[in-house]
């Protein structure tokens, strides 16, 4: 369950791992919303493993490869449909599941420049480099009222969008394969989304 009553961040109380990465480089959810696992079961984000295997917003089952879990630093989290808790950059799979939407292609851009740190399924960091996907080659487009989503029971349009006060210490990512896409509470998102191995436009795999 979401707790709001988190107050603001500081260094103190971080992992190592944590103090590692860079809040300004990062795509998150808050802690206490539903992943869709491939077998039609929940699991809340914040307790899905490596190896873990998801849906994805295509019907199929995506492995959970690495996991995101940094710092919120002085982000905002927004609030999706009255459901989804989630930062500016991080894409949403749009309603006909040939691109994405994001709220700020400004924190996007700066998000797929950045290395992130990653957790293995060992424990370890990881350093990788945010493929992303294209513009030209994938469909990127705002995401705000009127839009439509991509939902576990088909699609619906973006009714409301807003900035929250909720201010948790630690978000939560997933880094998954296939599709490179996942559910959190029912909305089909990126789960390091790249279109070098999957074709977004005709939801395969190249």
């Amino acid at each position: 369950m979401i707790d709001g009553s988190a107050g603001a961040a500081g260094s103190a109380g971080l992992t190592r791992y944590q103090q590692l990465w860079n809040p300004s480089t990062c795509s998150c959810f808050a802690a206490g919303q539903k992943v869709t696992m491939a077998d039609g079961t929940y699991k809340f984000i914040e307790d899905v493993e490596v190896g873990d295997l998801v849906l994805d917003a295509y019907g199929n089952p995506a492995p959970v490869l690495y996991l995101d879990q940094p710092p919120r630093g002085d982000r905002i989290l927004w609030l999706l449909n009255g459901t989804l808790l989630f930062t500016s950059e991080h894409p949403i799979v749009n309603g006909d599941r040939d691109g994405f939407l994001v709220l700020s292609r400004a924190d996007w851009d700066r998000e797929k420049i950045g290395t992130q740190t990653l957790l293995a399924g060992d424990g370890n960091e990881v350093k990788l480099a945010y493929p992303g996907v294209t513009p030209g080659v994938t469909k990127l487009e705002q995401l705000a009222t009127g839009a439509t989503i991509a939902t576990r029971n088909g699609k619906s349009p973006v009714r409301s969008i807003g900035a929250t006060k909720y201010r948790p210490e630690t978000l939560y990512n997933l880094v998954v394969g296939g599709s490179h896409t996942f559910y959190v509470n029912g909305i089909a998102v990126s789960g390091w989304s790249r279109d070098d191995d999957f074709d977004y436009s005709k939801g395969e795999q190249k």
